[in-house]
């Protein structure tokens, strides 16, 4: 799948909010190139590579000094720094970890306004991918 369609996706949001907005009158199609299919198309994981990273201690896990220890270890500005040599452009949590050039710039950002509490949930989590995986991932593709 061609990484490249990803420069579509303003375009597809755009055509998308015409769609729903209600009847509207059209002039006839002129289309002469190829829609682009949102399910076969696009790769969704060139376009949003971006996720929230955590980690857990588990109550009642073996080892939690050993736990407790790479918490320690992981949240240092020196390890956090080790993200960008392995091509992994994160932004740091650590307020004196170096931040690489190619991070996204979270003050630049549009951000949503997320319902953590709804949608952070493991139950409403799995709600929505089952619901994906049946009505969008089992279509022919």
């Amino acid at each position: 799948m061609n990484c490249h369609i990803r420069s579509l996706l303003p375009l597809l949001l755009v055509l998308a909010a015409f769609a729903f907005h209600g009847p509207v009158a059209r002039a006839a199609p002129a289309c002469h190139g190829k829609f682009a299919n949102p399910i076969t198309d696009i790769c969704w994981s060139c376009t949003f590579p971006m996720s929230i990273g955590s980690m857990s201690l588990i109550k009642g896990g073996r080892n939690p000094e050993q736990a407790r220890r790479w918490y320690e270890f992981a949240l240092t500005p020196e390890f956090q720094a080790l993200a960008a040599q392995a091509k992994s452009y994160q932004t740091p949590s650590h307020p004196a970890a170096s931040v690489p050039p190619q991070a996204p710039k979270l003050a630049e950002m549009k951000l949503i306004d997320y319902d953590f509490a709804k949608y952070g949930s493991s139950a409403e989590r799995q709600r929505l991918v089952a619901r994906w995986e049946k009505d969008v991932a089992s279509q022919p593709k």
